[in-house]
């Protein structure tokens, strides 16, 4: 599958929600059933913008628009780490929101850092409201 496709059991999901008139509630945003897409050359851009901002940059947020620690990809976790070694490694405090599980190797970056947990919940009726 394509990075940023909807997988065909996600497009079942959705297309059955939309489709069911008796859900009168919002649907959980489409991005939440997308693959998560890498850039692949992050550390490279880090390597490259980081001397020119660092007197500008208190601190990075990572959030779970791309969450950093998303459930199920640990290449996503794995690069996430990597960038936040690479900003702390620079003095650059980071700061992180997941819906994931945080991982062990956070506890050996820097103790300035911040973390979060946002819990979700989705409400998927089974009688008619």
């Amino acid at each position: 599958m394509k990075p940023g496709i909807l997988s065909e059991k996600n497009k079942n999901i959705v297309q059955s929600e939309i489709s069911n008139p008796k859900h009168n509630y919002t649907l959980y945003s489409m991005i939440a059933c997308c693959e998560p897409k890498l850039v692949e050359n992050s550390l490279k851009i880090l390597d490259k913008e980081i001397p020119k901002l660092k007197s500008k940059i208190k601190s990075v947020q990572l959030c779970f628009t791309i969450d950093p620690f998303m459930y199920g990809y640990d290449e996503v976790s794995q690069m996430s780490i990597a960038i936040m070694r690479k900003l702390n490694a620079n003095g650059i405090k980071c700061t992180a929101l997941t819906k994931g599980i945080l991982p062990f190797e956070l506890s050996w970056l820097s103790k300035d850092n911040e973390y979060g947990i946002l819990s979700v919940f989705y409400f998927f009726p089974t009688a008619d409201l």
